[in-house]
């Protein structure tokens, strides 16, 4: 977007037994594609929704000006 890049991935901790809870998808900028940034969370776990556990391969789609998020995630409790 401009001149800076931004990224989104599988972030730790991976397993929630061993590590913690894994609190969202993070974000990361950066101008030059070495040096990255934490910008904060773009999505972040609710327990009472699907979504509340186990974040993994998020992506960032841009379509007619939006942008969207896709993810991977799960809920035991369901």
């Amino acid at each position: 977007v401009g001149d800076t890049y931004y990224m989104t991935g599988t972030t730790q901790p991976f397993i929630e037994e061993i590590a913690g809870v894994n609190q969202g998808v993070k974000l990361f900028s950066s101008p030059d594609l070495l040096n990255w940034k934490y910008e904060g969370m773009i999505l972040h776990r609710d327990p009472e929704k699907w979504y509340a556990n186990f974040f993994w391969a998020p992506e960032i789609h841009i379509k007619n000006g939006k942008y969207y998020l896709t993810f991977n995630a799960h809920n035991k409790q369901l």
